[in-house]
């Protein structure tokens, strides 16, 4: 089925005279549905789970580049700045 909302009612016509196996397979077919629905929500879920994790991983990589380029900016500020002036000289 393409569009899980929408119920096949194709296996209707094969029975006339059987209804319990026409309520069975209603039920089935309603339990399908269902499950396919449910599927549906949980996969775009965990897509949404994987796009935020993925999203805050890179923002973490992003800010721990940041935090070592001015830890190691913040050394050489302190090296030249604690340097005695006789050296540079």
């Amino acid at each position: 089925m393409n569009n899980p909302s929408v119920l096949d009612t194709s296996f209707l016509f094969k029975y006339s005279s059987s209804s319990s196996s026409l309520q069975d397979d209603l039920d089935m077919a309603v339990h399908s549905i269902v499950n396919n629905n449910h599927d549906n929500v949980v996969n775009e879920r965990q897509n949404v789970a994987e796009r935020i994790l993925s999203q805050k991983m890179s923002q973490l990589l992003t800010k721990n580049i940041t935090d070592k380029k001015l830890c190691f900016i913040n050394n050489i500020q302190y090296e030249i700045n604690t340097t005695p002036s006789w050296l540079t000289k």
